[in-house]
């Protein structure tokens, strides 16, 4: 338990803390954040309240603002390797500013709160146009469970899919290691195929007394990558507009080169249910046309 929340720094304010927390030497270069399996589960009770005023990423179990993730990329001198995984928080009082976000990056996180209190914040689980590397799929958007005895105010609730990475494009025709222009390296090579985007991610919310509460839900799947354009044969390559013979290894025999192939966009991620439980009533999204 002594490691369960070691990365409050300048992110947010916390009143009233109680359970166990480690006390950090603010002399000490950061420690790097572990690295979960997808089945990992980070489990922090009783936060007391936090007031969420700037945009807080859960990455690899923890809450880190940009100014943290910066320190420890620096300390580790690479940019930190992060993995999905299972996180659940209790609160007191959960807080939003106007310039409060909350950033799921394709968790499955669990909050609990005894108030929720929010001036126009959002808990999202992709920024809009997140897009994931070349030739990678999209992640899902995750799970979003929230429960809150009381909440009022104003929250935006946005489950969006992180979109596909795009195809590579294909090599170009090119000639040889010795600068001959042979058949075997005179054709462009085909583009990659563009990745599936990530689904919208699962939203499940109960609040039972939400009388002074105005929100809104925006579901969104993470959009196919483009597919990676053809390279040109080494004609256009090396812009040799004629060339009367190419060989291949060991025979004078012409060929033709050709560009390769441009391949298709990855496939749209599918949406997913959210589901809105305000006393005795349910309300789903996205709604039927």
């Amino acid at each position: 338990m002594q490691n369960l929340l070691c990365s409050f720094v300048s992110m947010i304010m916390i009143s009233g803390l109680v359970g166990c927390v480690e006390l950090k030497d603010p002399h000490k270069d950061p420690e790097p954040p572990p690295r979960p399996s997808s089945s990992s589960t980070v489990l922090s009770e009783d936060l007391g309240e936090l007031v969420v005023d700037q945009p807080l990423k859960i990455m690899n179990g923890r809450l880190v603002s940009e100014e943290d993730l910066f320190q420890l990329n620096h300390a580790n001198k690479a940019a930190i390797n992060w993995t999905p995984g299972k996180v659940e928080l209790a609160f007191k009082k959960l807080s939003f500013t106007n310039k409060g976000v909350l950033l799921i990056y394709g968790n499955q996180v669990i909050l609990k709160t005894q108030e929720l209190e929010s001036d126009h914040g959002r808990i999202i689980t992709f920024p809009e146009g997140d897009k994931a590397a070349a030739d990678v799929a999209g992640l899902d958007g995750g799970l979003l469970n929230l429960s809150a005895e009381k909440a009022s105010g104003a929250i935006t609730f946005e489950m969006r899919g992180q979109a596909g990475g795009d195809g590579t494009p294909g090599r170009p025709g090119r000639p040889d290691d010795q600068g001959r222009l042979l058949c075997e390296t005179a054709f462009g090579e085909n583009g990659k195929v563009g990745r599936n985007g990530g689904k919208s991610g699962l939203l499940s919310v109960k609040i039972s007394d939400f009388q002074n509460l105005a929100y809104d839900v925006i579901v969104q799947p993470g959009a196919g990558g483009q597919g990676g354009a053809g390279g040109v044969n080494v004609l256009k390559a090396t812009n040799h507009p004629e060339i009367e013979f190419l060989y291949y290894w060991g025979a004078k025999e012409r060929c033709n080169p050709t560009d390769g192939l441009t391949q298709g966009p990855g496939q749209n991620g599918a949406l997913q249910m959210a589901t809105i439980f305000l006393g005795s009533q349910i309300l789903t999204y996205p709604r039927p046309l």
